[in-house]
């Protein structure tokens, strides 16, 4: 098939016509001949005629089209697993599954020999990815460490794009180990199904009868949990068990502290029911004290077991000391004070208690509230609203001795908060953060308003931002911290601070650049001011999420115990159990006491590793902290971090966090072959022949695909367009040099110019 047509530039003929006009026009123009005879005038003319003509079919760019039929050899694909897990007994019991594999390669090879000339066959070697197996040899013995069938099958049909596919053919034993897939599977089955081949699929080993596939496993138990010292944790492990229906297998839980010391706190026996079901084994386990723990769940060895690497599992518990114990003093009955305290006491670590001090009974006053707040060991005082009268002056002493111990304090802003409470003339105008006036005291009586020269109240309501990185403040990832705190509903009013101390810092404000939260240090203990009155809002309009853990988070650090759980020196590792080979990214830092990063630090860390050896890990600056890599770790057993922090010749603190490397071959830790999933990618393509089939048949149902191919040929599509190709665009470009200065040459010798 041919065609012929034209691509102006631009794509405009208009545009194109309108240039060929101009250029034809100009040919009217008839030069000054003088006396030359008439057949030079026409060589002249001619010329120019020609040098339009061409520049005119340039604008227009001719364009041939033209269709060929090509002959195309078509590809069948073999892909065989090369994984360890080829090394275990097949369902025959007579070799391993490699073996088997091996045989029916070379009945495949037997069968589509006299087929070569007719079809590209291509062999890969697929383990976690695949490589091309170079004439059908493959290695003698399979040392793939994990499987990745999806991605493998994905990758070799991405390098065909654009070519015809005849046939795939996979073989192996349906085992997926790779935890972290490059390509899911259900991404794979859809690449398979667009081939348009058909996907012969073969399996090999036990699908897990009883007799071929015994095996009891520790299949799931979390990798670290962190605990507050007293506080209940529920351990939950899941044991798989295989070929052992309806027999008790021991269990046991046991936990090791970092001196080595043990204690068993279960052991019980499971049952299950059916082969191939998994018991839930659920243990209540409580710490005394304070520190990082081993926690390891374990399944007894039974008879005839085909592996007993997977009988158990171990994770690392933190146990922090105690839970907060906060007083919150609080001058309304309603307001804030009702979802402050539903927002603490959803946490189980969280005790609260909390007083009422009513400003009808300020006759009273100063109440010696000495029962209230002394002997309790609160970890936190939380202050709303209540005047400095209320208190006698050795309560307010007494409270600023308890922050300088290294107590928490945290005021909220209202009507007799800071200096509008009176806070100036007491013991708290040195804690606090914020600066106070005496003037700025106010009556204290129920139908007070305060003052509009100390109160934020703009009709939209206080918007709050984030000013800096800090544990208080951070809401989401930091990318999205602003906007989620400017989406919050804004608060009513708040109080408007004289200024701010030095020594503190800001971590919120309003839009007006206002001082909205802020953070300082007093003695061993740190303190918050937040100025708002009402971010009961944010609960009430549907953000109870953020409410919860904006406060949470003001408590842990005032009591010491955020992230960096009580320490300034933090280190953190993401995973705590990994296989051998495998390397791990940690985070580390330190923060001062008012949680900011401490930029002039240095850290040191170092690797322990079980055989004794030590080194010394680079960190990289990242943001306010600091990132590590260990790498191939190759020595099972536990690995310990350390992570020392100096400055000068001070040392601020260390963090220590272990690990566990675990001599267990993911290849060879399942016995039981998982044929349903290559029957899976076989059904994507079962409506061109695709099938899952039995190793003895698939050599001949290949051979009866091969022999009945479709059609082979492809429809190729050629265009030649003026201009396309350099020489042509050259040519044209030299033609049109030529005619001119032909032109001028003959203009010049002919006494023209």
């Amino acid at each position: 098939m041919k065609s012929f047509r034209f691509e102006p530039v631009f794509d405009s003929y208009w545009l194109a016509l309108g240039l060929a006009v101009l250029l034809l026009s100009s040919l009217a123009i008839q030069p000054s001949f003088r006396k030359l005879t008439r057949s030079r005038q026409r060589v002249l003319t001619g010329c120019r005629c020609a040098a339009v003509l061409l520049i005119v079919l340039g604008l227009f760019r001719p364009v041939w089209i033209y269709r060929t039929d090509a002959k195309e050899t078509p590809v069948v694909m073999i892909l065989l697993d090369v994984s360890r897990s080829m090394l275990l007994p097949d369902a025959s019991g007579s070799g391993t599954r490699y073996d088997a594999q091996q045989k029916l390669l070379a009945k495949c090879k037997a069968a589509t020999r006299k087929l070569s000339e007719k079809f590209e066959f291509q062999y890969y070697a697929y383990d976690s990815k695949a490589d091309v197996a170079p004439d059908g040899v493959y290695p003698e013995k399979p040392i793939g460490k994990t499987t990745d069938i999806g991605s493998s099958i994905y990758e070799v049909i991405r390098k065909q794009a654009g070519r015809r596919i005849a046939a795939v053919v996979v073989a192996g034993d349906g085992t997926q180990t790779e935890l972290q897939p490059t390509v899911e599977f259900q991404v794979a089955e859809r690449s398979v199904s667009r081939t348009g081949a058909p996907l012969l699929a073969t399996g090999f080993g036990p699908t897990g009868g009883a007799d071929q596939s015994r095996d009891v496993a520790v299949e799931s138990l979390p990798e670290q949990y962190t605990v507050f010292v007293k506080n209940e944790l529920m351990v939950r492990g899941t044991i798989r068990v295989r070929g052992y229906a309806n027999k008790e297998i021991m269990t046991k839980v046991v936990v090791r502290s970092e001196t080595g010391q043990e204690r068993v706190v279960s052991e019980r026996p499971v049952v299950v029911a059916r082969d191939g079901d998994t018991a839930i084994v659920d243990v209540p386990v409580v710490f005394d004290e304070p520190g990082q723990y081993r926690l390891s769940m374990s399944a007894a060895d039974q008879p005839r077991e085909l592996t007993t690497k997977n009988n158990e599992l171990s994770s690392f518990v933190t146990v922090l000391d105690g839970g907060l114990k906060i007083l919150y003093l609080h001058g309304s009955r309603l307001g804030e004070q009702r979802y402050l305290r539903w927002s603490l006491q959803a946490s189980p670590d969280i005790e609260l208690e909390h007083a009422f001090i009513d400003i009808r009974q300020r006759e009273q006053w100063p109440d010696d509230r000495g029962d209230l707040m002394a002997n309790k060991n609160y970890d936190v005082f939380v202050i709303e609203n209540v005047p400095a009268s209320a208190f006698t002056r050795e309560n307010l002493d007494a409270l600023a001795s308890a922050v300088e111990a290294g107590r928490g304090l945290i005021m909220i802003g209202g009507r007799y908060s800071y200096g509008p409470g009176g806070y100036y003339n007491s013991a708290l105008r040195d804690v606090l953060p914020v600066k106070m006036d005496r003037f700025e005291q106010q009556q204290v009586g129920p139908h007070v308003v305060m003052s509009p020269d100390l109160h934020w109240s703009d009709p939209e309501g206080q918007i709050l931002s984030p000013t800096r990185v800090h544990p208080t403040v951070r809401l989401t990832a930091e990318a999205e911290n602003k906007t989620t705190w400017n989406s919050l509903p804004p608060l009513l009013g708040a109080n408007r601070f004289t200024g701010v101390k030095e020594s503190a810092a800001i971590l919120l404000e309003n839009q007006h650049g206002g001082p909205m939260l802020v953070s300082g240090a007093y003695g061993g203990g740190r303190v918050l001011a937040f100025a708002g009155d009402s971010s009961r809002l944010w609960w009430q309009r549907g953000r109870e999420d953020v409410h919860r853990r904006f406060w949470r988070q003001c408590m842990l650090w005032l009591a010491q115990r955020d992230e960096n759980s009580g320490s300034d020196v933090w280190l953190v590792l993401p995973n705590r159990r990994l296989p051998i080979g495998a390397s791990l990214e940690f985070t580390s830092g330190v923060r001062s006491a008012t949680g900011e990063p401490i930029e002039d630090a240095e850290l040191n860390v170092r690797w322990l590793q079980p055989d004794g050896q030590s080194a010394t890990v680079a960190l990289e600056r990242v943001e306010d902290h600091w990132g590590g890599r260990l790498r191939d770790l190759s020595l099972p057993g536990e690995h310990v971090v350390e992570v020392t922090v100096r400055k000068g010749s001070q040392i601020l603190g260390t963090a220590r966090a272990v690990m566990e490397v675990l001599d267990q071959d993911l290849e060879l830790s399942n016995p039981a072959a998982d044929p349903d999933r290559l029957a899976r990618l076989a059904r994507q393509t079962e409506d061109v022949g695709g099938a899952f089939v039995a190793a003895e048949e698939l050599p001949a149902m290949l051979l009866k695909i091969l022999e009945s191919p479709r059609k082979s040929s492809v429809s190729i599509q050629s265009k030649w367009r003026l201009g396309d190709r350099l020489w042509e665009a050259w040519a044209l470009f030299l033609a049109l040099v030529a005619l001119f200065s032909t032109e001028w040459f003959l203009r010049r010798q002919w006494g023209l110019q």
